[in-house]
């Protein structure tokens, strides 16, 4: 059940996603990953680093924002996304991210985590 308190997760989830998987993400690749992993993925986030029951909260709070289909793709996406980075540079720039066949894999798994939003499929 999505909650009725207004919180931003899944616009923002949605917002990086598209940038994800765009052929120009406007972004370099290493806030591309941040946003992800430091920033927005709180199932993602490691317990260890918050006070007793901050994450928990969070991750509760952040799942309640979403349908089960959608915390699902954004799981298999997270779980991508971490297999694939572990082949990019640091450092790759924009030119060399349109030819990285771990960089198109990410790209394809943000397109697919998209579709599982039924909500923008509507809009386009």
């Amino acid at each position: 059940m999505m909650t009725k308190k207004r919180l931003y997760y899944r616009e923002s989830v949605v917002s990086l996603l598209r940038k994800l998987a765009a052929e120009s993400p406007g972004e370099s690749f290493d806030e591309l990953v941040c946003g992800w992993f430091d920033d927005l993925y709180l199932p993602g986030f490691d317990p260890e680093d918050c006070n007793p029951g901050v994450h928990e909260k969070g991750v509760m709070e952040f799942n309640n924002c979403f349908h089960l289909k959608e915390l699902q793709a954004l799981e298999l996406f997270h779980r991508t996304f971490g297999e694939q980075i572990k082949y990019i540079p640091d450092n790759i720039q924009y030119q060399e991210m349109t030819t990285n066949q771990y960089w198109q894999n990410i790209r394809q798994a943000a397109s697919k985590a998209l579709e599982e939003f039924y909500d923008i499929k509507e809009m386009g």
